[in-house]
């Protein structure tokens, strides 16, 4: 009978947004294990064969599945019965048999899943008759409380329960009642007599259906636990394999890397960065899927892998699905995160496991918005994170429209912004074009926005009162991170190339008052620096050169400004200078070798030193000047590697031109005299700045030491964008100073002797005409006064004139006997300046 009572799994669906069937088919399509015996084949025959596990993916995605004798049915039984043998896993030494074991495992993890899942729903195990069975049964059990009610009713009189016909019976058309569950119904009238009303039918119905969804419900439940628990194991799983060097997202199992563990992995990281403490530990667990997703898609220099294809992997999908349960509040946690100090004894080998989180967070950012490995472009309107989003697009109009009162919130947005910042330069990968630029930008527009707030906060303390200032003074934006955006900009350096080749961006990014500079020195370092086989000449080249000069010019123009900054309470330029400096000397074959009278900008199809350069450039006298004093007035280390990078240059330069003279050609006279006005160059920005009352070291111990590098070792090619020196030695050399008089007086008698040193052990490491047993003298700095008393000293400034005349002469006998020219008159024009 039943009588509409009855219902199914379709009717328990209706009544839940809880479905554990679709929840058991979809696990089971994600980890799809009717290949999954072939699979364990292949990784069993492929380790035997590997001679790393690093090998292990690749050997195995070769392997066929019908390899060797193995049966992977009974591999898998095995593992799942702990009964894995050496010889069921290659026998390749204990560390592989790990490997292959743990790859194995996650096998096992995945069939004891399905299989848990199985039995929820079809019943086994701990589940009883299972979920599919528990619904029949209570659709059974509302027909039986139904059909007993009907029974009733048929030999129930009207109005009472005495059979029909008794002669106490109640009137008979008076509608009996039925009491179910404690609720009295009263009966309807049907064909063959009383039946059980539609309210009760209903009663009757909900009862038991409420039953079966509160079994799907459970059923759900249950699964979602077995599936929690495989995503657990299978993370532990995956940390394991990574740290012996297996690649979780190669080779033919895929389990690790579904969109279903994307989610799962970035939902948990996002929990554990909302806590108050969050452990790296546990954030190296949820993040290690991210950072092996990446490394499949870029080799160790940051390019996109020639075999990675978006079209055919699901790395892209599960970075993208990842980020998408990235908070901003949770990047910015992440980015502001620092590990603890490292054990005792361990300071210089420790490696926390927070920097492989945030670098594979930076990374996932960045993949995420790169076209070429199927991330998005922002200018397509395509889906972005939502917490990157609301950094990079907008931010600084937030900031904008807030107070500078100290509880305004203002501090606190900023450095989340620079948090942000932070945790993106430890990106080492690049993104897409158009973000690379967003990036910069973001980062230039909230760096102008900080700098306004603190022009008002200044404005604000300086009209109050001294006793109002004592008691209400606006503390000043204080952002440390900004320029980490620029750092992760600069991981596309034809992006960087481009950006910096527009004059106007170059300037906003040189100008602004960075309270740290390294993503600055990082960008200016990408964008002027030419990547390794590019021609210098051709069409892809320009951009580089366009930035370089860009760069110059810019500072030349601005260097009172750009040391100003540098000089202020609140901002850290000398990364930045540093950059500069080295763009110099990358680019110093056209800055001592093209004239400086005229303006700034590009000289197409220059030749240098018998070189033409189709996209070479120029600086004018002031920008060429400028750019100098900033490099001998900047910080004293940086100055110091400036000149140890000079001196580099001018060692590599004269040997070049000695090694191609002695095979017959060469312009040895060009290049010792671009040798020698370099000198003058540091020279004579180091006498502006003495004028203008700034003490600084001076560069030419620097510049020695920089060429003593090299000297007596055959030296490397220096070419445009080739970086001189910035792996030098780093010691620092303690360099004398010496009064304003002093100083000009040597230059004016004794500047050129430094360079000429350098030449001469050029020419002699070089072998030119037959200098290679030459001795050649060694003056160093010391031999000049350091103070004014010295100075002063008659007995020391003969005994320094002495010294310097003995080098002076041995110098000049080298320089006759041997033919070479070392142009006094080329260091004089450098110190001078063209046109003087």
């Amino acid at each position: 009978m039943g009588a509409g009572v009855e219902f199914g799994k379709s009717d328990v669906k209706e009544m839940t947004d809880k479905d554990p069937w679709q929840r058991r088919q979809d696990f089971s399509d994600e980890v799809s294990t009717e290949d999954m015996a072939d699979t364990a084949v292949q990784y069993a025959v492929a380790a035997g064969e590997a001679g790393s596990a690093g090998e292990l993916a690749r050997l195995a995605s070769e392997q066929s599945a019908d390899s060797g004798s193995l049966n992977g049915a009974e591999l898998l039984e095995k593992e799942q019965r702990d009964a894995l043998t050496a010889d069921d896993l290659g026998n390749n030494g204990a560390q592989m048999d790990a490997v292959v074991g743990n790859i194995l495992k996650g096998m096992g993890f995945a069939l004891d899943a399905e299989d848990e899942n199985e039995q929820v729903i079809d019943g086994g195990g701990d589940y009883g008759t299972g979920l599919d069975q528990r619904i029949e049964d209570l659709s059974d059990d509302a027909k039986n409380d139904y059909d007993n009610c009907a029974r009733a009713l048929e030999n129930t009189a009207s109005g009472g329960t005495l059979p029909a016909g008794h002669p106490l019976a109640p009137d008979p058309s008076i509608a009996p009642k039925v009491v179910y569950d404690n609720v009295e119904y009263e009966a309807a009238r049907g064909q063959g007599g009383w039946v059980p009303p539609y309210e009760l039918v209903a009663a009757i119905r909900k009862i038991y259906l409420d039953q079966a969804v509160e079994a799907a419900e459970e059923a759900d439940g249950d699964i979602k636990d077995v599936i929690e628990k495989y995503r657990r194991d299978m993370g532990e799983l995956a940390l394991e394999l990574e740290d012996a060097g297996y690649d979780t997202s190669e080779g033919p199992l895929r389990l690790w890397h579904t969109e279903e563990m994307a989610t799962y992995n970035a939902i948990k990281l996002e929990e554990e960065l909302q806590k108050e403490n969050p452990r790296s530990s546990t954030l190296e667990r949820y993040s290690s899927g991210l950072g092996s997703a990446v490394d499949d898609m870029f080799d160790a220099d940051g390019n996109v892998r020639e075999d990675f294809d978006a079209n055919t992997s699901q790395l892209d999908e599960y970075t993208q699905e990842f980020l998408q349960h990235l908070t901003a509040d949770s990047l910015a946690t992440l980015g502001a995160m620092n590990p603890p100090r490292p054990p005792v004894g361990e300071e210089y080998t420790y490696e926390d496991p927070l920097f492989a989180v945030q670098e594979a967070v930076a990374n996932g950012i960045n993949a995420s918005m790169n076209e070429a490995v199927g991330g998005s472009d922002p200018g397509t309107g395509a889906p972005m994170p939502p917490g990157v989003k609301e950094f990079v697009y907008g931010y600084d109009q937030k900031l904008d429209e807030m107070g500078t009162r100290p509880d305004s919130g203002l501090r606190g947005a900023a450095q989340e912004y620079g948090n942000f910042g932070n945790l993106m330069s430890h990106a080492t990968v690049a993104s897409g074009d158009a973000f690379s630029r967003d990036m910069v930008n973001s980062a230039l527009d909230v760096q102008r926005v900080i700098e306004e707030k603190n022009g008002d906060i200044t404005q604000h303390n300086g009209s109050n009162s001294v006793a109002e200032m004592r008691s209400d003074p606006y503390p000043w934006l204080e952002v440390d991170g900004v320029d980490g955006l620029l750092t992760a900009a600069s991981r596309n350096e034809e992006a960087s190339a481009d950006m910096l080749s527009d004059m106007d961006l170059t300037h906003d990014v040189l100008v602004r008052e960075w309270q740290g500079s390294e993503g600055v020195a990082d960008l200016i370092r990408a964008g002027t620096t030419l990547p390794q086989g590019v021609d210098h000449n051709s069409e892809a080249a320009e951009p580089y050169f366009a930035a370089a000069g860009n760069v110059l010019e810019s500072t030349g123009a601005n260097y009172e400004h750009l040391r100003s900054v540098n000089e202020g309470p609140r901002a850290d330029t000398s990364a930045m200078h540093g950059a500069i400096g080295e763009t110099a000397v990358k680019y110093m074959d056209l800055l001592a070798y093209n004239p400086t009278s005229g303006s700034s900008g590009p000289v197409p199809g220059v030749e240098v030193f018998g070189e033409t350069y189709d996209h070479g450039f120029k600086l004018s006298e002031s920008h060429h000047d400028g750019l100098f004093e900033l490099m001998v007035t900047t910080d004293e280390d940086v100055a110091q590697q400036f000149g140890r990078d000079l001196g580099e240059w001018q060692y590599n330069t004269a040997y070049r031109a000695f090694s191609d003279a002695g095979d017959g050609g060469g312009p040895v006279h060009d290049m010792n005299n671009a040798v020698m006005r370099v000198s003058g160059y540091v020279d004579g920005a180091y006498e502006a700045v003495e004028g203008d009352g700034l003490r600084r070291s001076d560069l030419r111990t620097s510049m020695l030491a920089g060429a003593n590098t090299l000297a007596g070792f055959f030296p490397q090619p220096v070419g445009f964008g080739v970086a001189v020196g910035v792996e030098a030695v780093r010691n620092l050399t303690d360099v004398p100073q010496e009064p304003a008089d002093e100083l000009n007086y040597h230059n004016d008698l004794r500047g050129d002797i430094y360079p000429r040193q350098i030449i001469a052990r050029a020419a002699r490491d070089a072998g030119y005409d037959g200098m290679g047993d030459a001795d050649v003298p060694t003056l160093e700095e010391d031999d000049r006064p350091t103070t004014d008393d010295e100075a002063a000293d008659g007995d020391r400034a003969r005994e320094r004139d002495a010294v310097t005349d003995a080098a002076d002469g041995e110098l000049t006998d080298l320089e006759e006997e041997h033919g070479y020219l070392a142009d006094h008159d080329a260091y004089q024009e450098g110190r001078r300046g063209v046109g003087e």
